[in-house]
């Protein structure tokens, strides 16, 4: 009896999202409105590409704590939970 084994290809998508500042000037007079995005960058065959994942608006949070909230955010869309604990208002503003 011959073994036949069978080959799987298994692609793997390595995410890397980050939150993305974006400002916009009103031409009419001189207030800069503020807001956020969530990104993801990936790679095609014409090089690397970001693409929104999701509208964050106006964020109350310091700019090292950022790639926090993305993971946490990640973790979520995605089903993993995190080896880290992590702060209690980060995880607050995951859930919105």
């Amino acid at each position: 009896m011959a073994f036949l084994g069978m080959v799987r290809v298994v692609i793997c998508y390595i995410f890397c999202m980050f939150i993305k500042e974006i400002k916009k000037k009103n031409k009419r007079y001189s207030k800069v409105f503020t807001y956020h995005r969530l990104m993801e960058s990936y790679r095609t065959g014409l090089g690397p590409r970001q693409r929104t994942i999701l509208e964050l608006g106006k964020l109350d949070l310091l700019k090292d704590q950022w790639k926090l909230l993305a993971d946490c955010i990640e973790n979520k869309l995605t089903g993993q939970q995190s080896l880290l604990v992590v702060n209690a208002h980060i995880e607050g503003l995951s859930l919105h």
